[in-house]
């Protein structure tokens, strides 16, 4: 029940869909071979812990950083994320009709609950863009 040598052959020209890249991002993988973690370490928000990447991917070797501060891009990403993640929890909170201060507090809390997953994804998204 292996996989069948024409998937095997149509695996890595899959991969560069739209499809492909999603999965790709979503899975943390190497943008270039698709099987490598880009990820040592995802981090943990509660104990302030920073994911740690990996300097070039286990399998293939592509470096991930492929110029000095290639990454600071990603913060945009990051940014954006952010900022729709307090957008869709403003729309959930606003029929409740909470004080102004309950609704800073609710749209603000999952940028810090999420700032974890937001580094991450946007390093990945950023990484398939270039």
């Amino acid at each position: 029940m292996g996989s069948s040598p024409l998937k095997d052959e149509l695996a890595p020209a899959m991969e560069t869909t739209t499809q492909g890249r999603v999965k790709g991002v979503m899975q943390e993988r190497c943008p270039n071979c698709h099987q490598g973690q880009v990820f040592k370490t995802k981090g943990n928000p509660l104990r302030f812990q920073i994911p740690v990447m990996h300097e070039q991917c286990p399998v293939c070797n592509y470096r991930f950083e492929t110029e000095p501060g290639f990454f600071t891009g990603a913060m945009y990403v990051s940014y954006g994320l952010a900022l729709l993640e307090m957008i869709l929890v403003y729309l959930i909170v606003l029929p409740f009709s909470l004080s102004v201060d309950w609704i800073m507090v609710a749209v603000c809390l999952p940028v810090l609950v999420f700032w974890t997953f937001n580094f991450r994804k946007s390093r990945m998204i950023w990484m398939y863009l270039f």
